[in-house]
């Protein structure tokens, strides 16, 4: 499928059940769009889970199914709310189906032309950055990346394609094939990425690389803007210019998309732009109550993605309550907490049965200590100048001092103008919990910062890409203020008169198109650079699976013997990339090793790997335990490169001892690359066939047609 097709068609299955779910349940045209993404998300994580419950098969038909069942439920909830208004108004069906001003808030409303062109233009400045570094790589939408998570993620659609389990509480059976260990991971990401996969006849390595893509371009620039809408509190010109810029501008975020994208943390930080709009979507939610089902299941897409990014979301709403609402409530200061605590508790019982699954996990995420050899007040100063880690490698001409003054000047502008004190407060505590996440900053708040952090991996360059978000958006809410200025914004609001607030307005559209230029080329600029480096350094590298690695999969793959059992291999050698590039069942499927604990078979055979078909003492033909492992999961073959994922010793049993074992036959040699078949797998006849089919197809070296040992 042509790449420019294929990203149409991600785009729609991102966005078009969770706009369809939230146009149907009451939320206009505008805000149905922005709800769309984490509408979607909160739909697909919520159907994987109850299929995964019920033990049917998580695909395009049973999705559709349930999404239908949702639909009829966002059906209900308008009728309702359509049912109560036209006893109150006694007006038709009709106009109680859509209620006020028809045009007000909708796609012909003036108010959203800025915001929509400037979120337009910044996803597609963002996608086609990435489309063009991506079709620089080796392989292109093929290419390997060889951070940490992502053997994990192509192998998560790999297994839900393969075996319709998309349950994050059963991620366990992708985890560890033998044991079934229990694991929780959100798996709403890999989910929506199957059906794409399936939708556009991809493998999954294409799949998760072509919806990483999208899905940044997507969610990023919409939580830009979110958190600028919500920074300025309104639909006047000031919220509509800091709206449509804060999208454009977030592409020059180092520690927001190209630090994010170095270090694979992919569903994390998705998670973390679709924070920003479901921010935005709460505070709607008091005004435009029709709008809390969709919140719920953008909330619900949030837990979903990532459970992480929930502290951003109660953090920021749970400030702009305090702070603002329960001042200056939109209606009444019962009914606006009340409605606000549909989607948030809501959303948060559909979850508790996934969190009570997770609860170990979670506190595995907690005790993580990510913290760095510096000073206190060293720590503060790469809170404040987002200077964490990657950021001065990729990006050492970095300097956000101008930024960070037009975010005061937009952060002080909205408190003195409108009262909104929750942003400044929101994006303080953020700071400190990523310095205290650097270097525990003692006191008596650093209980409270460890805590927020905890959910964080209390990583500071992860912490650090919300005060990114904050920053940009405030940011844009003080060049739009600075735009309203000088156009005699004030002036026009002032005297009232048409001519004026009409010259005023034009001016302040005009000056904002032109400024919404300059940020893109400014953007583009900043990021170039950088951004190619950091894109290309975890595509460019080999140092897990390179070309020989390929090869050997390839062979391996179209032997039928491997399809048919297992292949084992030493996890940290990355072998498992086997399975999510061909589908080649193996023992694991990540870097780290499957839970079973010692006993297990799969322990006991990378453990002594080498003592298969040594026997007994005193009965040299007989099976000892280590066979009978091998026999049990029913490995076929073992796989070494010697490579690891730590740089640590190599697994010694694995890599050297099996040229020694009386159980093993070398079938398939390619430099540092071997893979030994189990002779009790197979006669002598078919080993001295593998071996000529991998030197005559493969491109294995010729080795010499040892006899196994009987």
């Amino acid at each position: 499928m042509d790449v420019g097709v294929a990203v149409w068609l991600a785009i729609a299955v991102f966005m078009v059940p969770g706009f369809v779910f939230s146009w149907v349940a009451g939320a206009k045209f505008p805000a149905a769009v922005a709800a769309a993404l984490p509408a979607t998300f909160g739909m697909v994580g919520l159907t994987s889970w109850l299929l995964g419950a019920l033990g049917i098969r998580f695909g395009w038909l049973s999705f559709v199914v349930i999404g239908l069942l949702l639909l009829a439920v966002a059906g209900l909830w308008r009728y309702l709310f359509a049912r109560r208004h036209r006893r109150i108004s006694k007006e038709s069906w009709w106009r109680s189906l859509w209620p006020g001003q028809w045009r007000r808030g909708n796609i012909l409303d003036p108010s959203w032309l800025l915001p929509g062109a400037g979120i337009v233009a910044g996803v597609w400045l963002l996608i086609s950055m990435l489309l063009r570094l991506q079709a620089g790589v080796p392989g292109q939408m093929d290419n390997i990346v060889q951070g940490w998570d992502m053997q994990w993620h192509a192998n998560s659609v790999r297994f839900i394609m393969e075996t319709g389990v998309a349950s994050p509480t059963r991620m366990g059976e992708l985890q560890s094939p033998e044991t079934h260990t229990p694991l929780f991971y959100p798996s709403a990401f890999h989910a929506a990425t199957a059906l794409f996969a399936s939708a556009a006849s991809l493998e999954p390595v294409a799949a998760v690389n072509l919806a990483t893509i999208v899905l940044y371009g997507l969610a990023l620039p919409g939580g830009a803007a979110g958190f600028a809408w919500a920074i300025a509190r309104g639909q006047g010109m000031v919220a509509q210019i800091a709206t449509g810029l804060a999208p454009i501008a977030i592409l020059a975020a180092p520690t927001v998309v190209w630090v994010s994208d170095f270090v694979g943390m992919r569903p994390y930080i998705v998670s973390i732009g679709l924070s920003g709009i479901v921010v935005a979507l709460f505070i709607q939610v008091p005004r435009y109550r029709a709008l809390a089902l969709p919140t719920l299941f953008a909330f619900l897409g949030v837990m979903q993605v990532h459970p992480a990014a929930v502290t951003v979301v109660v953090l920021a709403v749970a400030l702009y309550w305090v702070t603002y609402l329960v001042w200056r409530p939109d209606r009444s200061r019962i009914g606006d907490v009340f409605w606000m605590a549909i989607p948030a508790f809501g959303a948060t019982a559909a979850f508790v049965p996934q969190l009570l699954a997770g609860s170990s996990q979670a506190e595995e995420v907690q005790t993580w200590d990510a913290r760095e050899d510096v000073t206190t007040a060293e720590a503060w100063q790469k809170a404040f100048m987002m200077d964490t880690r990657h950021v001065s490698e990729f990006f050492p001409d970095q300097d956000p001092t101008i930024l960070l003054w037009l975010a005061g000047f937009g952060a002080v502008a909205m408190l003195v103008w409108r009262g909104q004190t929750w942003a400044p407060i929101f994006y303080g505590i953020l700071v400190a919990a990523t310095a205290n996440a650097l270097q525990p900053l003692g006191g008596v708040f650093e209980p409270l910062l460890t805590f927020i952090g905890s959910a964080h991996y209390n990583s500071a360059h992860r912490i650090v890409t919300i005060v990114a978000l904050v920053v940009y958006g405030a940011a844009a809410v003080g060049a739009a203020v600075v735009v309203r200025v000088l156009c005699l914004g004030p002036v026009g609001k002032r005297y009232g008169s048409t001519p004026w607030i009409w010259g005023t307005t034009a001016a302040s559209a005009i000056a904002a198109v032109l400024l919404a230029w300059g940020t893109g080329a400014w953007a583009v600029a900043r990021a170039d650079s950088g951004a190619k480096v950091a894109f290309d350094s975890s595509r460019n590298d080999d140092r897990m699976i390179d070309r020989d690695h390929l090869t050997a999969f390839s062979w391996l793959a179209s032997r039928p013997e491997a399809q048919e059992g297992l292949v084992l291999g030493e996890s940290t050698e990355g072998y498992s990339w086997m399975y999510a590039i061909h589908g080649v069942p193996t023992v694991s499927r990540h870097y780290l090793w499957p839970s079973g604990g010692i006993g297990s078979n799969s322990i006991m055979l990378v453990d002594h790997a080498a003592l298969l078909g040594t026997g007994e003492h005193g009965k040299p033909g007989a099976d000892n335990p280590i066979d009978a492992a091998a026999k049990n999961i029913d490995v076929r073959f073992i796989i070494s490169s010697g490579n690891t994922f730590w740089n640590t010793p190599v697994n010694w049993q694995v890599h050297k001892a099996l040229w020694t074992s009386p159980g093993v036959t070398p079938v398939y040699q390619r430099h540092n690359v071997t893979i030994f078949a189990v002779n009790s797998q197979f006669s002598t006849a078919e080993l001295k066939a593998l071996q000529r089919d991998a030197v005559a197809k493969g491109g294995s070296s010729t080795l010499p047609e040892l006899e196994p040992i009987q």
